[in-house]
């Protein structure tokens, strides 16, 4: 009725985990998958954290930008929503609260959920952008101070925003790499 299920250490993996054999189905620890571009595992770490690092240091930079010097992005809520300069300084006075919150949640913890939500921010900032551009708007996003201001030079920023966010995610591994998955 019951077979006695047997597990048999069969060798040393190339990064140093155990391969196993359970009762004739191989299975190797998390480490060992493929994991994205097919990098070894230090680089594709030190290519997360720094695609990590760097999205969060540019949403809390957008952040305090926004707070600091509000008008352009101000200008550019009117633009769009057509409320009143008082309420459109609020409105830029809250996300820049996300930015920082974003940014900060990107950097302490690094978190899927981190990355995908100030993703969700900047592609719906980006939207923001495209419809006051299709609607004349020809002034800045006020974004990151410092940097040229410009409507088409704001979307073509965001889009590498984005790629470091989908490098920073793709690259994210989680500390599981004591669990096991079955290669068959």
């Amino acid at each position: 009725m019951y077979s006695a299920r047997t597990l048999v250490a069969r060798q040393i993996g190339p990064t140093g985990s155990i391969i196993l054999q359970w009762d004739g189905r191989q299975m190797t620890s998390s480490s060992e998958r493929q994991r994205p571009w097919g990098l070894p595992p230090t680089i594709r770490a030190s290519v997360g954290t720094i695609a990590q690092l760097l999205l969060g240091v540019v949403f809390v930079w957008a952040g305090f930008s926004k707070w600091t010097w509000p008008g352009s992005a101000a200008r550019l809520t009117m633009s769009v929503t057509g409320v009143g300069a008082l309420a459109a300084l609020e409105i830029v006075r809250c996300l820049s609260l996300f930015e920082w919150l974003f940014g900060l949640w990107i950097i302490s913890r690094g978190s899927r959920a981190a990355i995908a939500s100030s993703m969700v921010l900047l592609v719906a900032f980006s939207v923001l952008l495209g419809v006051a551009s299709l609607r004349g708007f020809r002034g800045g996003c006020g974004c990151l101070h410092g940097l040229p201001d410009s409507v088409s030079g704001a979307l073509l920023r965001n889009a590498v925003i984005c790629g470091m966010g989908v490098a920073a995610s793709v690259t994210y591994s989680n500390t599981g790499d004591d669990q096991c998955e079955s290669t068959e």
